[in-house]
């Protein structure tokens, strides 16, 4: 090609092309073809009288009119309102049909049916019968389906009638134990049934509850065995162990509360042991050996807040026997004499105990580490001082509390609420325990009555051992307001 720019004067000028343009169709699955079969197709009859067909079909689209295309629109319109006409689309009646001919699947929770299998069978359930009118069915109703127990016991305390064998649906008859003391042990039955038991973890609950976080409170009680565990059934149950009759003096190393054990208590069975060896030389008294059990662990109870109906608080007597408790705790623990202490069975660490209620669903823990109680230690307890006066000193700053309980936090209600008692600084947390790692992706609404400018400072992080936690990508709120 010469350059018009190298043409002499007098030729004539030409403007060049100063591009190029390429036009390339191909097929990019062709060369997948092997090229004999390509060539036997591009010989074949068929491919000539669809080339021929093609050209045709071309020719007549170009020599069509506007309306014949009309007719053509319309044509294919109509097809299709007679098609739907046909199907039931205008009427419902072909959907009705195919609904009863054809079963539809409801939405399920892929959840439904997954737990936690940690301490599968590890525990032994305890019942202890004291009267006729107790309603043992309901509790085996609550307890059998739980993986987590072996066994359930039953254990009569009443020689004046005869517990017969149970047979329950749903529940095999081989996880079933009947037992029908031959003398009456009072409440000290159950822990003279758990030294005997063949599972390292018992459990206690005399009476149906109508509701069951077992497996989230089974969760956490693995966590700290050598502690007693239970969700409280009232949220003044859960000040009275935790707060209101709990004694402390850091002196001789006293930090001991009391709690009502029949209302559903893990715990584990080395500690029933050190309790029944000494059992009679502590001075227990049967009737009242939950007090003295709870008493002598010397440990606060680890209790999960509720927000139930069942509320007994101690009586006149129990009172007595909890400082006859103290004192004889407070003694030992004085003199150094390791008779009635109850010590931890493995190595006890220092825990956060930042689990405080179980979730409507009993799937999770509801996280923090924001107290809504003072702590046990602020309160010096010494024996010359009746339990009457100490709780007294403590109902008035209970008193000053607004009662949020934990358990309001996750009661899926947003009428209710739990609220911190101080003001949220830097380091503070809320949170969910899933109790086991989940596979399937999971969605949470996380409603807070804060400012929005609060609610974007705040950092959103996950956890796979609940002990390294990474930031998560962080969506920007919606206010709501």
């Amino acid at each position: 090609m010469v350059s018009a720019y190298d043409k002499g004067f007098n030729q004539r000028f030409f403007t060049p092309s100063r591009g190029i343009h390429i036009n390339i169709n191909t097929d990019p699955f062709q060369h997948r073809i092997q090229p004999y079969l390509q060539q036997l197709w591009q010989e074949s009859r068929g491919h000539y009288y669809l080339s021929v067909s093609k050209r045709r079909l071309i020719r007549r689209y170009h020599r069509s009119t506007w309306i014949e295309f009309g007719v053509l629109g319309l044509g294919v319109v109509s097809c299709c309102l007679l098609l739907l006409v046909h199907v039931g689309f205008f009427s419902g009646k072909k959907y009705q049909d195919w609904q009863q001919e054809h079963t539809v699947l409801e939405e399920i929770d892929l959840l439904a049916h997954v737990y936690p299998d940690e301490g599968r069978s590890q525990t032994t359930a305890i019942v202890l019968v004291s009267h006729r009118e107790q309603d043992i069915e309901g509790v085996i109703r609550e307890l059998c389906p739980l993986d987590m127990f072996a066994t359930v016991v039953i254990w009569n305390d009443n020689t004046s009638f005869t517990v017969p064998e149970m047979h329950i649906d749903g529940c095999s008859p081989k996880r079933l134990v009947v037992v029908n003391a031959p003398v009456t042990m009072g409440l000290g039955a159950r822990y003279h049934a758990c030294k005997t038991s063949k599972t390292p973890y018992c459990y206690f609950q005399d009476q149906p509850l109508g509701y069951t976080y077992l497996r989230s409170t089974y969760a956490n009680f693995l966590k700290s065995p050598y502690l007693i565990h239970s969700q409280a059934t009232h949220h003044q149950a859960y000040i009275d162990s935790q707060f209101r009759y709990c004694f402390s003096n850091e002196e001789v190393d006293l930090h001991a509360c009391y709690m009502s054990m029949g209302t559903g208590t893990f715990i584990a069975k080395e500690m029933v042991s050190q309790f029944m060896d000494h059992y009679d030389q502590s001075a227990v008294v049967d009737d009242y050996a939950d007090i003295y059990f709870s008493i002598f662990i010397n440990e606060k109870p680890y209790l999960l807040d509720g927000n139930g109906v069942t509320y007994s608080p101690p009586d006149s007597k129990s009172l007595e026997h909890i400082s006859i408790g103290l004192n004889v705790l407070f003694q030992d623990l004085l003199l150094d004499e390791q008779v009635v202490k109850i010590t931890p069975y493995i190595e006890s660490t220092s825990i956060d105990r930042n689990a405080r209620s179980s979730c409507a669903d009993d799937r999770c823990l509801f996280l923090t580490n924001k107290d809504i109680l003072p702590k046990m230690e602020y309160f010096l307890y010494l024996p010359p001082l009746d339990v009457d006066e100490h709780t007294l000193i403590h109902d008035e700053y209970v008193h000053q509390y607004p009662p949020h309980s934990y358990s309001y936090a996750v009661d899926r209600n947003e009428s209710t609420s739990w609220e911190s008692i101080d003001n949220i600084h830097a380091g503070d947390y809320i949170g969910l325990d899933l109790l086991m790692p989940m596979r399937n992706s999971l969605k949470y609404r996380f409603v807070v009555r804060h400012p929005y400018v609060y609610r974007t400072s705040l950092n959103y992080q996950i956890s796979y051992d609940g002990s390294l936690w990474v930031n998560i990508i962080y969506i920007t709120p919606v206010d709501t307001r």
